[in-house]
């Protein structure tokens, strides 16, 4: 058996080497991007921090050792790409780049940053330390690296020896050598446009309109051209402007040239220079497009800047003759590698075989290449690479995952409504990429095989693969939040992804809220019904569960007693002796609650001005792939700068410091080890693994936790963190202060109660629990016997109605179809976090059933064990409807007011020896009570919660066979349970009834068609039993319908999954 684990990037990528001479011109060409490559000691961030909401691979800020002055005076820019010195000495890298390297065109705009008096570089904040006049960090031994990397939680980048192609690239150093560097193919689409908004299109004669096409003027596009043109470097020929010579895409009174300052080596562009903008702009651009293209189409988002093909079918290119190597690749769900590579290591999972992208853009790689990376990858790391093209790629991940799903799964509704040409391309891309999974996992299947889909990238692969595979076993799991059906049914997709996700047999949520929003949503968009056993639809029974993930706190215990990590928070220590550090680590996006977090410090400080000196909040903003928008950091900007000009001392550390870049791993836990408080404020998140790694990071010193409520993550750890409302801006401040203000007996205890919660819900149980929740839901959909009760089909029912004839009310005023239904004992319901929920839709009952009594011909009865006043209420809005009180004791006929007593009064002698039994077991489970009604009695353990379940059904149980074993034959009573109530009555109550309703109807006509419908108590039975003996009577046209999944043989002939399949049987009716 093999488990086909399903993640959009597999845990391997590869990197292709080249002469470092060449990085340069191949760069330029739109061809390679470089790789940033750590040196001895540094390894990558792969473990769980890197989870599934982390696109951006981590890179090595500081690329080897440091004192005071190495490089601290350079920009930030340029920092990423330095070789900073150790104590006198230049550690040598792999990196392509050195400090005073040329600086590469690039035609992609850069995204704003935060630059504030608050953002320092990395090097700064470890290194420029007032306490010490010299610094060093002792670089990690060998042994100490391998440590590391068998740790297993994070290892070094490179897991694979090189491979050379046939026709073997010479270079000019060797392998890792300052003659080389490491690249990969670059995306064809270099330059996508902003997301387009119904306001921004406008008609376009002459084109069609199935592509789509923006304004250069002073759009992202035509920033993107001036720039390209301003940035060649000295010396440089200028490129030509794809427009021709009289179209330079400007326009104004001056040159158009670009200057160049020689003295400077900067490029300037004249002051009377402007990009060409509106009607103008976009003329020129659909001339060029449609001239590029031979047509009068425009081409897809991003365009192009070369011709591709000719460059694949160039010997010369240089991914089918460059070496390449397979290397961990780091960005992707860290927590997922984590948990099955435990678990692979426990024997938990025997054989595992990753399906996903190799996370590279492959349009420029060769066909042999692939196919030679592909064989590697299958037979060396158990992983089958799919190769997605870069348009399509950039239409599935970039476009819709991150402007259409993650805001809506976190609860971010867009702020302009996106362009119907936009949602609909990106979702076809959508499509497309979750085929190729599916039709890959179909061609490697064999029966027996598990196939296991993770994370919203993939919602549709589940369905797409039940279609080929009625059998499979499938699960999924969505890393990330469910909102409420409210802001999922904003999809314009919504129900092909819910369609998509129900093709599994078991469904793993994060945590018991996800799960109920995912219930109602099914609910309300596909009218699908749900119980404890999970959602019904289409005649199966999908498993929906909640499991949280967690971290592998014992791997990550080996890292964080590294001397690497040690050797760190001796910098911080000395860095800041007497300092409060309050740390966080949150992307530049608005789901992290950035803003909220510095109100409430600010706020803080503001009302305890004597922690101005004390307390340092250090914000490490990860720029993500999707820009937090300009507006979101000149806020950010504004807060931080209004903090820290707060102090009084200017020569004092500031309040507040920005890193607007990640940390490596070692750097990070080293903070967290010494930090005093950390906050999590994010307003939506699936799970947050950062705070599980700080409490076992905070070890020694036991440091408080602020952690959104509206985390998952506080499901796990409310027993121990302080959980707040993000938006309020109050209760945060004062958590704050509550926090650095505990005593250690009190902080103790609180992490104590968190460390356990961790162990508790590490990676290894979530992957047992995940595999036997999905066994567990994989046998109830296989485990029905040949011989059950077989599902009710359309055809069914519309041959049965064609069997009737469709009369019409004949004039004696008879009806010609009846309709029994027992409403309540088909009514399911969960109780989530001490709330009831139910798949009943009020009105949609109220509309069908008055649609359905609005035919003369048709006579609906409702059957129930409820009083007459509660039916009477219950029943209120429909009109002409029959009433079946206490189990038929009491009958109301349709086109009556008033009930009849079926039951004399002579019969219930036996009620005060059964009331009186009944008391004597109430003393024996908390919470019962007894109730009596007119001619039953009934018994109630609803409110029974002193008491342990088990014992509870035991000993109603005993009571039910006491009652009938003493009064059954004697008073001929029979005792039943309907959702945790005991009833006692006569036992032929609901025969007579039916019984009375068959012989009024008969004076008036004759019943030709029978509908009856209900549950699985015995009195459901005991109505199926009846009509099934009477079918003659009804020329054999009697649907007997049984609702829910059967658990045990039935007297009904068919089966639907819920009320809600019930209620489309009714709707088509006419």
């Amino acid at each position: 058996m093999t488990v086909y684990i399903a993640s959009l990037f597999l845990p391997y990528t590869v990197h292709f080497e080249v002469e470092a001479s060449k990085v340069s011109r191949l760069n330029a060409d739109d061809i390679v991007e470089p790789v940033e490559i750590d040196g001895v000691g540094s390894p990558s961030r792969v473990g769980s921090p890197s989870d599934s909401d982390y696109e951006e691979s981590t890179v090595s800020i500081l690329k080897s050792l440091a004192i005071n002055n190495s490089t601290s005076s350079l920009p930030l820019e340029d920092l990423d790409a330095a070789s900073i010195s150790s104590v006198g000495e230049i550690s040598q890298t792999t990196q392509q780049f050195s400090p005073t390297s040329q600086k590469q065109p690039t035609t992609t705009p850069s995204r704003p940053s935060l630059v504030s008096s608050a953002h320092v570089s990395v090097q700064d904040f470890f290194f420029n330390n007032p306490n010490s006049t010299r610094l060093s960090l002792a670089s990690p031994s060998l042994d100490e690296t391998q440590v590391l990397s068998e740790s297993g939680y994070f290892g070094s980048t490179s897991t694979d020896k090189l491979h050379r192609s046939s026709s073997g690239l010479q270079l000019s150093g060797s392998v890792g050598s300052t003659g080389s560097a490491y690249v990969k193919p670059r995306s064809r689409l270099r330059n996508p446009p902003p997301p387009t908004t119904v306001s921004e299109l406008q008609p376009r004669p002459l084109l069609e309109h199935s592509w789509s096409t923006r304004s250069l003027g002073s759009s992202s596009m035509g920033r993107a051209l001036l720039a390209r043109r301003s940035m060649n470097p000295p010396g440089s020929s200028r490129q030509r402007s794809p427009f021709g010579s009289n179209d330079t895409g400007f326009e104004g009174d001056g040159d158009t040239s670009v200057m160049m300052s020689a003295s400077e080596g900067e490029s300037s562009v004249s002051s009377e220079l402007k990009p060409l903008s509106g009607q103008k702009a976009d003329d020129q651009l659909d001339r060029y497009f449609a001239d590029k293209t031979g047509s009068r189409k425009v081409v897809p988002f991003g365009g192009f800047s070369k011709d591709y093909k000719a460059l694949l079918e160039d010997q010369n290119n240089v991914f089918a003759t460059a070496p390449w190597k397979v290397v961990r690749y780091e960005r992707g769900n860290g927590s997922l590698r984590n948990a099955v590579r435990r678990a692979t290591i426990s024997g938990d999972l025997q054989d595992v075989k990753w399906v996903g992208t190799p996370g590279m853009p492959s349009d420029l790689v060769p066909q042999a290449t692939r196919d030679a990376i592909s064989t590697k990858l299958r037979a060396e790391y158990r992983s089958d690479a799919i190769y997605v093209d870069d348009d399509v790629f950039e239409g599935h991940y970039d476009r819709y995952c991150k402007q259409v799903l993650w805001p809506i799964l976190h609860y971010q509704l867009p702020e302009q409504q996106k362009a119907n040409a936009f949602v609909r391309g990106s979702w076809r891309d959508y499509e497309k990429v979750n085929q190729q999974f599916a039709d890959r996992i179909v061609e490697r299947y064999k029966r027996g095989d598990v196939v296991w889909v993770h994370d919203y990238h993939l919602m549709l692969v589940p369905g797409m693969v039940r279609k080929k595979l009625p059998a499979a076993k499938i699960g999924f799991f969505l890393h990330v939040s469910f909102p409420s059906s409210e802001v999922f049914r904003c999809v314009a997709q919504r129900n092909q992804i819910l369609e998509g996700m129900l093709g599994a047999d078991c469904i793993g949520m994060q945590t018991d809220e996800f799960v109920a929003h995912f219930f109602q949503s099914c609910n309300r968009l596909l009218l699908a019904d749900f119980d404890d056993h999970g959602v019904r639809y289409g005649n199966r029974t999908i498993s929906v569960t909640h499991n949280p993930v967690g971290i592998d706190a014992a791997a990550l215990h080996t890292v964080l007693n590294s001397d690497v990590v040690n050797n760190w928070r001796g910098l911080v220590r000395d860095r800041w002796p007497q300092k409060t550090l309050i740390v966080s680590r949150d992307k530049l996006d608005r789901i992290r609650g950035v803003k909220e977090k510095l109100l409430a410090y600010e706020r803080f400080l503001k009302e305890n001005p004597e922690y101005m000196e004390h307390t340092l909040l250090l914000l490490i903003c990860i720029p993500g792939r999707a820009a937090a928008g300009e507006r979101l950091e000149n806020e950010i900007l504004t807060i931080v700068e209004r903090i820290n000009s707060r102090t009084d001392n200017i020569a004092s550390d500031r309040p507040v410091v920005v890193l607007n870049q990640d940390l490596q791993f070692e750097q990070y836990l080293a903070l967290l080890s010494e930090a005093g408080l950390f906050i999590v404020s994010t307003l939506h998140e699936g799970m947050n693994l950062t705070c599980h790694e700080y409490v076992e990071a905070s070890a020694e010193d036991h440091s408080p936790l602020i952690l959104s409520e509206f985390v998952g993550s506080a499901a796990v750890l409310s027993s121990g963190a302080l959980l707040t409302n993000p938006y309020n801006i109050e209760q945060v401040a004062d958590a704050i202060k509550e926090c650095i203000q505990m005593s250690a007996e009190e902080r103790e205890r609180r992490w104590k109660a968190m460390h356990a919660a961790v162990l508790r819900h590490d990676s290894l149980h979530w992957i047992k629990e995940a595999m036997d929740d999905l066994n567990d839901a994989y046998s109830r959909n296989t485990s029905q016997l040949s011989g059950d009760v077989r599902q009710l089909t359309w055809s069914d029912l519309d041959y049965a109605l064609q069997k009737s004839n469709f009369p019409t009310r004949e004039p004696a005023g008879g009806f010609s179809r009846l309709f029994v239904i027992n409403l309540l004992n088909i009514t399911t319901s969960v109780e989530i976090q001490g709330t009831t929920i139910n798949p009943v839709q009020q009105r949609l009952v109220d509309a069908i059933l008055n649609n359905l009594t609005a035919d003369p011909s048709n006579a609906v009865y409702l059957l129930s064990h409820s009083t007459r006043s509660d039916m009477g209420m219950r029943c209120r809005s429909f009109s002409d409807v029959g009433l079946l009180a206490e189990n038929g004791g009491y009958v109301r006929l349709c086109d009556e007011s008033d009930f009849i007593p079926l039951v004399k009064a002579k019969e219930l002698e036996w009620m005060a020896a059964v009331v009186e039994t009944m008391r004597s077991w109430s003393e024996r489970i908390p919470g019962s009570y007894v109730e009596v009604e007119s001619c039953m009695v009934r018994f109630h353990t609803e409110g029974s919660h002193d008491i342990d379940p088990d014992h509870r059904d035991k000993l109603v149980g005993e009571l039910m066979s006491h009652i009938n074993e003493l009064y059954g034959h004697d008073w001929y009573l029979h005792a039943s349970i309907t959702q945790r109530v005991l009833v006692v009555q006569k036992a032929d109550t609901v025969q007579r009834a039916l019984q009375y309703i068959l012989d009024q109807n008969e004076k008036k006509g004759q019943f030709k068609f029978v509908m009856a419908a209900g549950g699985s108590s015995s009195t459901d039975e005991e109505v199926y039993n009846f009509f099934k003996e009477q079918q003659e009577q009804f020329n054999n046209n009697v649907l007997t319908v049984k609702i829910g999944k059967p658990r045990q043989s039935s007297g009904a002939e068919f089966k639907l999954q819920g009320m809600n399949e019930l209620l489309i049987a009714l709707s088509r009716i006419q």
